[in-house]
């Protein structure tokens, strides 16, 4: 009888020890797991609401956002690539969602298309994501109505080695709106509104090789406005609103120069040394012009000239200076021209070239 009762206050003892958060408790250490999940202001779900938690790339959410990207790797800090659609009226330039893009750091390839219902859908480059992202390697934006690109618009991304921004409308690049980009290899600024190009747009990019600015409105570039892109080897200026004169130091400082398009523009006539600072040149490409006279020595300094065309011009005679000291001269394009004479002076210079299979001398219609 004695065990009896002291089992009954044992058992009495026991179940008094157990306490939460609404004082003693019967159930056992079932209630002790209970309050240590039950937190006081602490949800399962995550707060959608909450700035620090968003990852641009789970957007998919957030019905008040207008932008959407799709990523290689949906995971915060995981994605090395991301699609990013603007759409609707998009995202103002100080809305917070461009600082978000820090939740996708690693992201080594970016592209933002806009599919916009107006002309505000996106009318600047996003620096403020541009900035949350060191080791970008490739951007691309398209479709976006962006008149001018700003100085420093792309936060001096170091890595970055190529820069596409063609079909955006842009119509001014300011003073060095793109510059300090140390790997920068490409380039591309076509299918634009660009009416000019002034000194110091582009600024230390010692690494540049390759420069598209065709189907723009470009009818002024001055004089040593590519002077800092030294390893510049190809330059797209074709089909643009160009006239003669061009003076030889607007090519000032493309010693790499390697092949310069300037197809479909308005050259009436091409002055004496107008490429002499482009001693490497290899191909010149003045097709589909208003081509009248060249002068004698128009030609005069590209000692490593391969490729000429002149294709579709108003030439009616050559100087007999015209191919002289183009030792490397193998390709000739001079169709639909109107040519009336071609003298045994003009073509003297490349008389021995014209029985080599390798050398091309196309002369046809008018």
């Amino acid at each position: 009888m004695v065990r009896h009762q002291q089992l009954v206050v044992l058992l009495i003892i026991c179940t008094a020890l157990v306490y939460d958060n609404h004082g003693y408790s019967t159930h056992g250490y079932s209630s002790r797991r209970r309050v240590k999940t039950e937190k006081s202001g602490v949800n399962s779900e995550p707060d959608t609401n909450n700035n620090s938690d968003i990852n641009i790339c789970s957007l998919e959410r957030r019905t008040t956002v207008n932008l959407f990207c799709n990523c290689d790797e949906p995971d915060p800090h995981m994605a090395s690539s991301a699609d990013c659609w603007v759409f609707n009226n998009g995202e103002s330039k100080d809305s917070p969602i461009w600082r978000e893009f820090k939740s996708q750091s690693k992201i080594t390839k970016l592209s933002f298309n806009v599919r916009g219902s107006t002309t505000q859908t996106l009318t600047f480059i996003p620096t403020e994501a541009l900035v949350k992202l060191p080791g970008l390697r490739t951007l691309e934006i398209v479709y976006a109505n962006i008149s001018s690109i700003h100085s420093h618009a792309f936060a001096n991304l170091s890595h970055l080695q190529d820069l596409a921004l063609g079909r955006n409308k842009i119509v001014r690049l300011l003073r060095q709106s793109i510059a300090y980009m140390e790997d920068l290899r490409v380039v591309t600024l076509g299918d634009n509104n660009i009416d000019n190009i002034a000194n110091d747009v582009f600024a230390k990019l010692p690494a540049l090789r390759k420069l598209y600015m065709d189907k723009n409105n470009i009818s002024y570039i001055a004089e040593g406005a590519f002077e800092q892109l030294r390893k510049l080897e190809e330059l797209d200026l074709s089909e643009n609103q160009l006239k003669s004169p061009l003076s030889r130091y607007v090519f000032l400082g493309l010693d790499m120069l390697r092949r310069l398009d300037m197809r479909a523009n308005h050259i009436d006539r091409i002055a004496p040394e107008a490429f002499a600072e482009l001693v490497s040149l290899e191909e010149l490409v003045l097709d589909d012009n208003v081509i009248k006279t060249i002068d004698g020595r128009g030609f005069s300094g590209l000692i490593n000239l391969q490729r000429l065309s002149l294709a579709e011009n108003r030439l009616t005679a050559l100087d007999d200076r015209t191919f002289r000291r183009l030792e490397k001269l193998k390709f000739i394009d001079l169709r639909y021209n109107n040519l009336q004479t071609l003298t045994f002076g003009t073509v003297e210079p490349i008389l021995d070239r014209l029985q080599n299979v390798s050398f091309y001398f196309y002369i046809k219609g008018q």
